[in-house]
């Protein structure tokens, strides 16, 4: 995770999790990944990292590219940055080392995919040896930075998507160019103006933890406002114009540890229903342990939906398989995704979970 999140989501996680867990000593644990089948929860292969991943996404071929803080994954040396195949094995083709300006290990904090274009932001100054200060574009064809990509210099990115020809930028550090959300050009980087929703952020405790093209919206949770219209860390854009969808009006309530604003962790988005975690108990009255689902047109809490495990600890989550799969600060929990019924989910060898990542039919757990 990077700094900005630390601060903002999971400072609120951790001060939930201290209030609420029981005196035990911590169980020691290290990074690693995991490959699931996500339909029955099988462990389809692990790999062996010797630090975080923090993101990931799917490559279109039932496997991944991968990004953290690592400079060694599945055996193989890599810095930053990898790609991984459906069965868990290191791509010996791709080689894209991301680091510093003076050539040290930085850690790449968000990831998106447009076909054979991937975006990487970063703490970085060199991704594939060219000056690329925060984000850049790889050809993963041949490995190849994107040189007509020059955005310019992009600091502290906590989210990224493609919707249409533009790479949505969310971080939740400053002003400009734009607050919030920006949206470049895929080839060029330039930015788009006229795309802008009007976010407040909310000082240091401001952060975007996720962000889901789903159609022709864009859902965005965290810590956040907007200007001239009541969302409260929980949004639906219009994925053309960056336009806040003024009919899906979700209320969440605020952090109970929070002065006056939402801490809001994950987001996963169906035709049926938008799934929703954070920190809170109960959503417009409903008892909700950490998680919900929203009428997609709405907003509205899915008063059907109960979900039978839950918590404040909830990092993110992610749809497979049927199931709704929660990473949290203790572990893997599972839930059918039509009920909310508990589902059995594999014990896996580290607390904290985080990414959660679909791709095809397998589901990519990682954590420490």
């Amino acid at each position: 995770m990077n700094g900005r999140r630390l601060i903002g989501a999971a400072f609120v996680l951790a001060a939930l999790a201290l209030l609420a867990a029981p005196s035990a000593s911590p169980q020691p644990s290290r990074p690693g990944a995991l490959i699931l089948d996500p339909s029955s929860g099988r462990v389809l292969a692990r790999v062996p990292i010797n630090h975080l991943i923090t993101s990931a996404v799917p490559d279109g071929r039932g496997g991944w590219y991968v990004g953290g803080f690592f400079t060694r994954i599945g055996g193989q040396p890599r810095r930053g940055l990898a790609h991984l195949r459906p069965d868990g094995a290191v791509d010996a083709r791709f080689r894209v080392p991301v680091a510093s300006s003076r050539g040290n290990p930085v850690s790449v904090r968000a990831l998106a995919r447009a076909a054979e274009l991937l975006y990487v932001g970063c703490a970085c100054g060199l991704v594939g040896g060219l000056h690329r200060p925060g984000l850049a574009a790889i050809d993963v064809r041949t490995g190849a930075v994107l040189e007509s990509f020059e955005p310019g210099t992009w600091t502290d990115i906590d989210r990224l998507a493609v919707t249409g020809e533009r790479l949505l930028v969310a971080r939740s550090c400053c002003n400009y160019p734009v607050r919030g959300i920006a949206a470049l050009d895929l080839r060029t980087g330039a930015l788009d103006r006229d795309w802008n929703a009007g976010f407040r952020l909310v000082g240091d405790a401001g952060v975007f933890n996720a962000l889901v093209v789903h159609g022709s919206r864009v859902f965005a949770a965290g810590t956040f406002r907007l200007s001239g219209l009541p969302r409260n860390g929980l949004v639906a854009l219009d994925a053309r114009t960056g336009a806040p969808d003024r009919r899906w009006a979700p209320k969440p309530p605020n952090c109970p540890v929070c002065i006056g604003f939402a801490s809001l962790s994950g987001l996963a988005v169906s035709d049926e229903r938008v799934y929703v975690s954070g920190s809170f108990s109960r959503f417009v009255g409903a008892p909700r342990n950490g998680v919900a689902a929203l009428d997609p047109r709405t907003g509205a809490v899915d008063r059907s939906w109960r979900p039978a495990r839950g918590g404040q600890g909830i990092l993110t989550i992610a749809l497979a398989g049927g199931r709704l799969y929660l990473g949290t600060t203790n572990g893997l929990l599972a839930l059918d995704a039509e009920t909310g019924a508990a589902v059995r989910a594999p014990k896996v060898p580290f607390r904290e979970v985080f990414p959660l990542v679909p791709s095809g039919r397998r589901l990519l757990v990682a954590g420490r």
